[in-house]
């Protein structure tokens, strides 16, 4: 009987452990921000890096973009290599198109045998190219046709989605979903908008009066007064550039994103919407 209960007491320790650790992990991931970064430089190209961390940096996800593109993964200081993708020089295109070029020179070998079938037989060999030809011309007017017929179709088919998204918006059902789906995008938008923005641009439009407009458009926006922008304009250049650098970071709380999911899936008009729309596009 001992022994009985002491199995018991152990499956039981072992159960009461499985579920203290989902719970914990179920309020990391509701509780714990997930922090992201996104930080670089433009200067003539674009150079920029996304890094996206968990319960204090142990899962961390990052990206480089520069001319490589290179995904990377860690879990517990162990880091893996998801992708990279190479951009193909354009001198190597020219290469693979050279040598395709030189390669179909081999192609042409005069033996005697060929000279004397092309000088013998010049006028069997006319009506064979002039049936080819008409039969290509059937060919591009009947793909002419086929074309055709596909954008007419194609245009129809717009009309009609047209007018049902139409029907949809003027539903005043419908008219409820768009507005929580506003709502929600306002939302989320708060959630996920950046705690730190740091900026510092030296910029010309390549005249003195648009160049003076733009930094008027960007001084209207508060943004940069809070977080303490560096902009310096250039009325002496000819030609427009622009040479950035910028460093963006933030955090989000899983149960926020949670809640707004949560809200638009129960929501019975977003549900309504979201099957006509379905129905639509099948």
């Amino acid at each position: 009987m001992t022994v009985v209960l002491l199995i018991l007491k152990i499956i039981g320790i072992i159960l009461a452990a499985l579920l203290g650790t989902v719970v914990l992990g179920i309020l990391l991931v509701l509780f714990c921000p997930f922090r992201y970064r996104i930080w670089g430089s433009y200067h003539e190209k674009p150079d920029f890096s996304i890094r996206v961390a968990w319960l204090m940096c142990i899962f961390q996800f990052r990206m480089d973009i520069t001319d490589t593109q290179q995904m990377h993964l860690r879990i517990f200081g162990f880091r893996k290599k998801l992708s990279r993708v190479e951009k193909e020089a354009e001198t190597d295109a020219f290469g693979e198109k050279t040598e395709k070029e030189n390669d179909t020179s081999g192609q042409f070998e005069d033996t005697e045998d060929a000279i004397e079938t092309k000088s013998s037989g010049v006028s069997s060999k006319s009506p064979e190219k002039k049936i080819s030809i008409s039969q290509k011309a059937k060919r591009l007017w009947e793909k002419m046709k086929d074309i055709c017929k596909k954008m007419k179709r194609a245009l129809s088919n717009i009309k009609e989605t047209a007018a049902k998204i139409k029907k949809l918006y003027m539903d005043p059902q419908n008219k409820l979903a768009f507005t929580k789906l506003k709502q929600s995008a306002v939302k989320l938008f708060r959630v996920l908008h950046p705690k730190k923005f740091r900026l510092q641009l030296k910029y010309s439009t390549g005249s003195p009066d648009t160049t003076g407009q733009l930094l008027g458009v960007i001084a209207m926006f508060p943004i940069g007064y809070r977080n303490g922008w560096n902009i310096v304009p250039d009325f002496t250049a000819d030609a427009f550039y622009a040479d950035a650098e910028f460093d963006v970071r933030g955090r989000v709380l899983g149960i926020s994103l949670i809640k707004l999911a949560c809200s638009i899936i129960l929501d019975k008009n977003c549900k309504r919407l979201y099957n006509k729309v379905t129905s639509i596009f099948k």
